[in-house]
């Protein structure tokens, strides 16, 4: 005769499983994800309102240190700062004019009135070179820069640094007052163009002006990548979801990952703006972890897409092996698969887990770099809360509660199919 007895497969449960039969009924599948999204989303709104921030090497060597002290002891003026250069051309091709000296003088007050740069930092062929107002940049009449270069001089040679060979051109040079290389000096850039923009819209006509400075290749690279990113995000998410949800003749699964992969690391981002923008780690007193004052802009373009991939890994490790045993008929029911996978899948996920947090870890032992501090934690807290969060809690939460819907338009054997076909043979 032909048996009716299904044979049973035992469900594993070691911890893992033991947490996952908890969650898988109610009220845990409904409890535990209203607990971390309620965690999860304030995190996740914080990202939009942080503040960008520029990263790099912030730590000096003995002899740097030494040296930069001794020569600012000695010549306090001497800041080293990488000045704010602007060019202002004339229109008829020569700078020796009433007019230009007056556009120029111009030019400079607009910069000043931009940046609040003293006028003592301002330095060109129409600047005189003791400021004794500090409300206005004071400045040469072309009449009296005509006798000071006729005379040679210093004023000559100044004008031969500042001028270019057809004397159709000038430089103005603006020295700030701190890090050539901060987050004063991105702000600076656009003071700069900002200043220069003012200057032109009444300005005489065919007078152009240009301004420049190292720091506007890395500020030019952050409006680029912003106005980028979120498509290229976009775009990623949609195709990768799209095929996976294909791979399993699965609609739902692009919500599921919605909700299991992208809300979590829009919040771990987040996370990183309250560690290194509000300073909620300074009471640990370790360097790496000690507010920033921002997020590196960078940050979050390096670290999306890698927990993006370390997150679909592990996602897929998990759902696979719910998805085989459902559709092999090792289970009959959703619960006792994901019980199981979780249980089976859920010491190498850890393993995992950790190796790539050890990996990490590396980046915030040192604290001379800001951007790889910040890159540091956002990996490992990314990485450990999908490991123990989002894979362990939320994943099995929300299988459970989607139920049969997990694989429509598709299905899988149920233990009524089973009854029927064990009837039908009988």
């Amino acid at each position: 005769g032909v048996s009716l007895v299904t044979p049973a497969v035992e469900v594993k449960m070691n911890c893992y499983g033991k947490v996952a039969a908890l969650i898988v009924k109610s009220p845990g599948m409904f409890l535990v994800p209203l607990v971390i999204y309620a965690l999860l989303i304030p995190c996740a709104i914080r990202i939009f309102t942080a503040d960008l921030v520029v990263g790099g090497v912030t730590g000096n060597t003995a002899d740097t240190d030494y040296a930069t002290s001794h020569i600012l002891a000695d010549f306090p003026g001497s800041s080293g700062n990488v000045p704010l250069t602007v060019m202002l051309s004339a229109p008829g091709g020569d700078v020796k004019s009433p007019e230009y000296f007056t556009s120029m003088c111009d030019l400079a007050n607009d910069l000043m009135g931009k940046t609040g740069i003293a006028p003592d930092a301002f330095h060109g062929v129409a600047i005189l070179p003791q400021q004794t107002d500090s409300s206005q940049v004071q400045c040469y009449q072309w009449a009296d820069a005509e006798q000071a270069l006729a005379a040679g001089g210093i004023y000559g040679w100044s004008w031969g640094q500042s001028a270019n060979a057809d004397n159709s051109s000038t430089l103005l040079t603006v020295i700030p007052p701190f890090n050539g290389f901060g987050d004063q000096a991105k702000a600076l850039v656009s003071q700069g163009r900002d200043a220069v923009g003012q200057y032109e819209r009444g300005a005489p006509a065919g007078y152009t002006a240009v301004s420049y400075h190292p720091m506007a290749i890395e500020v030019d690279a952050e409006e680029l990548t912003a106005s980028r990113f979120v498509w290229v995000v976009i775009g990623t998410v949609v195709v990768v979801f799209v095929v996976i949800a294909l791979r399993y003749r699965a609609a739902l699964i692009p919500v599921k990952l919605f909700f299991t992969i992208a809300l979590p690391i829009v919040a771990v981002e987040g996370m990183a703006v309250y560690v290194f923008q509000d300073g909620i780690l300074n009471w640990t007193q370790i360097p790496s972890l000690k507010s920033a004052g921002g997020l590196v802009w960078i940050n979050p373009v390096a670290t999306t897409f890698m927990l993006i991939g370390f997150a679909l890994d592990y996602d897929i490790f998990l759902f696979s092996r719910i998805y085989a045993d459902r559709k092999s008929g090792v289970f009959l029911d959703d619960q006792s698969a994901i019980i199981n996978a979780v249980a089976a899948t859920g010491p190498v996920i850890t393993t995992a887990g950790v190796i790539m947090c050890l990996s990490f870890s590396g980046m915030i032992v040192q604290h001379s770099n800001p951007f790889l501090s910040q890159l540091g934690f956002t990996m490992i807290f990314g990485i450990l809360v999908d490991t123990f969060v989002v894979r362990t809690l939320l994943v099995p939460a929300f299988l459970s509660m989607a139920g049969r819907f997990n694989w429509w338009p598709g299905n899988m054997p149920c233990k009524e199919e089973l009854h029927g076909s064990q009837v039908q043979m009988a």
